[in-house]
């Protein structure tokens, strides 16, 4: 009855009906097929940009672009990036004059720096929904399951607890949500008490709530629920994390991206060896610092057009992540492309006396079994602060304490070749951000 109820609330819209038809019948397209519907879908949304975008039409015409032409990706290619700033000082220029139903403004995470509006609508909400629904296919789960939501943006978290209607959907969809913005042990306490009483057939949550969470229930040596599928989103899910929440609820842990001003970009499948892109629903290029696209394995910035959003056009926007492309088809017979890992965030960099970056990979203290959570803080040209927030028991005394800080030091000279003085703190909570994510780099030397 629940999942019947489900349905009626959420599918009854047509473009979900014919978007989730797609996704269905997906393991019968070849990857040919798909990239034609991508094409198509990226000509269609460039010629309504041109139309009803007085931003976009501009652009066009100074960068000469032939919507007509035969290789439109090409053409497509010439579009200069947008960016955060751009879009700032052009946000009623890029809003599309058409008529469109259920528009609404929203906004990016701010995770760093000050969040962008933009603008969506039920056309793109019922397409959103409908890759949300795929994604949660591949994690082995399906739309209407019992589902615990540990969600980290307060903001959020605030909404569905004033809305009489959102309380109300959430019940019919059989979700429950736990604010974990801020976690201390009586709170994690509580929280597995209710998870264990909910009895969630699927957990959504940030990588870094489903980690706290995760490591209060090994340390606290308790019994949980194990759930049918577990998915982490919303924050890099590094290995340490992986294996603490994969141990914690004896389950496998599915990596979703996708972000609030484009939905839902890419999620594993069960064999967890790269990310698969829906390109039904984004274009998504890999640019190196020249924004040349680089080659399949070689790190670079990410770039995304949303294929769904006619309101605000996004196109070949800098949504601010590292990644990389993997070569081939994943043995799993889903044929859409693969990004093979993500490598953080284009602003993780430090600044050199002599004005040069120099990227911080998260994945820098990853041979230091001590550390649990790491934040590097930049605020003079010659100097960085270290936060260690350690998982060991044994370096616990000064003298552990003083070779893990040496350890660390030596880390971070090898790779910067000697750029910084570091000082080194550890300390017991490292405050996440307001969108619940955790940082990894602070610079402000640029801000």
């Amino acid at each position: 009855m629940s999942r019947t109820l489900y349905k009626l609330a959420s599918f009854a819209k047509p473009e979900y009906i014919k978007e989730a038809k797609l996704y269905r019948n997906l393991k019968n397209m070849s990857p040919m097929q798909i990239e034609k519907l991508e094409k198509k879908r990226l000509r269609t949304l460039l010629i309504h940009a041109n139309k009803y975008s007085a931003y976009y039409n501009n652009l066009f015409k100074e960068n000469y672009i032939d919507l007509n032409a035969k290789d439109i990706y090409k053409e497509y290619k010439k579009i200069p990036f947008l960016t955060k700033e751009i879009i700032r000082e052009n946000q009623n220029q890029i809003l599309s004059v058409h008529e469109a139903k259920g528009r609404y403004a929203n906004f990016s995470s701010g995770s760093t720096g000050e969040p962008i509006k933009i603008y969506q609508d039920d056309y793109y909400k019922n397409k959103v929904r409908a890759t949300s629904n795929f994604f949660d296919t591949m994690a082995n789960t399906k739309p209407g399951d019992k589902t615990m939501v540990l969600w980290g943006a307060d903001k959020e978290i605030d909404k569905y607890e004033s809305s009489l209607k959102v309380r109300i959907m959430s019940k019919i969809k059989r979700l429950k949500y736990l604010n974990c913005w801020k976690l201390d042990d009586l709170i994690m306490e509580k929280y597995v008490e209710e998870i264990n009483n909910f009895k969630p057939i699927h957990i959504l949550g940030y990588a870094e709530a489903l980690n706290e969470i995760s490591k209060y229930i090994i340390e606290n040596n308790i019994k949980v629920n194990t759930p049918k599928s577990i998915i982490s989103s919303a924050g890099m899910l590094d290995l340490k994390m992986r294996e603490n929440i994969e141990k914690a609820f004896n389950r496998k842990v599915f990596n979703r991206y996708g972000s609030r001003e484009v939905g839902g970009i890419a999620i594993e499948c069960e064999l967890h060896d790269g990310l698969h892109i829906s390109t039904f629903s984004n274009y998504l290029e890999i640019v190196d610092e020249n924004g040349i696209e680089a080659s399949p394995g070689e790190i670079g910035e990410i770039v995304l057009t949303s294929l769904n959003n006619f309101s605000f056009p996004l196109i070949r926007y800098r949504v601010g992540d590292f990644g990389k492309e993997k070569n081939g088809v994943c043995p799993c017979g889903n044929p859409f492309p693969l990004l093979s890992t993500l490598e953080g965030r284009t602003s993780d960099y430090l600044v050199t006396s002599n004005k040069l970056k120099i990227r911080i990979p998260t994945s820098i203290f990853s041979q230091i079994p001590e550390i649990e959570k790491y934040q590097i803080i930049q605020n003079e040209l010659r100097k960085i602060n270290i936060s260690i927030l350690i998982n060991s028991k044994e370096a616990n005394d000064s003298e552990s304490l003083e070779i893990l800080k040496e350890k660390i030091k030596v880390v971070v000279e090898e790779f910067s070749e000697n750029s910084f003085d570091v000082e080194v703190n550890f300390t017991k909570f490292i405050k996440p951000t307001s969108s619940g994510k955790h940082r990894y780099i602070i610079n402000n030397i640029l801000s």
